[in-house]
Formats: structure tokens, C-alpha cells, sequence
């Protein structure tokens, strides 16, 4: 599975799909709780923007831009997430 490598850690791409398996292993994680982990492991938002705009080959101005382009959507839906 491809993955948002920064630094010396790698979060899955399909971070949702990780989260749906957890919670059917009964083990639920509040926003705030996930926000706090990547903070704690060094993510920010900046960090995260430039690998998600390298992965989609884009500038990280385009994956802010407004417009509804099927590659800029994917990049701003994955940041989001």
C-alpha cells in the first residue's frame, strides 16, 4: 500500500481504511485523539500538504486552488482526511 512517508514514519494513503479496521476491532479514536498523535509524531499541516502535492505531482498551491479538477479534489479530499 502506498504511503505519506515524512521523516522516519509512514501513514498509509488509505488512512480511512485503517481507521474503518480499527474500529472493527472495537478500537475507536476521537478526531482530536488522531490530530494529537500526528502532531506528537511531527506532522503538521505544511509537512503533510508537501508530500500529498509531491504524491499527486502537484504544488502545494495547486492542492489549495480553488476549482473542482479531478486531481486537485483527490489531492485536497486526501489532505483533509
Amino acid at each position: 500500500m502506498p504511503c505519506l512517508a515524512i521523516s522516519s514514519s509512514c501513514v498509509p494513503v488509505s488512512l480511512w481504511s485503517a481507521i474503518k479496521a480499527l474500529r472493527r476491532i472495537g478500537a475507536y479514536q476521537k478526531g482530536d485523539e488522531r490530530k494529537y498523535h500526528l502532531k506528537s509524531n511531527g506532522f503538521n499541516f505544511e509537512k503533510i500538504l508537501g508530500r500529498v502535492a509531491e504524491l499527486l505531482d502537484l504544488k502545494p498551491e495547486q492542492v489549495l486552488a480553488v476549482g473542482k479538477y479531478k486531481k486537485t479534489v483527490a489531492a485536497r479530499s486526501l489532505l483533509c482526511f
